[in-house]
């Protein structure tokens, strides 16, 4: 699936539209990892979005994830190859 660009006015009112009917927390990023958006229920899990926003989104995760998180979004970047942490 290609990724929405949240900055098109296009897009703006579907992705207002998602984030407010999501159940779980919402965490947007940029290529290189660093966070663009969060939700308030992710603020409730892990900081204001001040504190998160332009941050990488690998700081909160746990061991082992977070030491090979960078090399997941690399591997995406130029093979377009997904995978989904903690799956084997």
């Amino acid at each position: 699936m290609p990724a929405v660009n949240i900055a098109d006015a296009n897009n703006d009112a579907l992705f207002r539209t998602l984030v407010a009917i999501a159940v779980d927390g919402i965490v947007v990023i940029g290529a290189r990892g660093l966070v663009r958006f969060c939700d308030s229920a992710c603020e409730t899990l892990l900081a204001r979005s001040a504190e998160v926003i332009g941050q990488n989104v690998k700081i909160p995760m746990p061991a082992p994830y977070r030491a090979e998180h960078d090399g997941y979004l690399s591997h995406y970047r130029h093979s377009r190859g997904t995978k989904i942490i903690g799956i084997g």
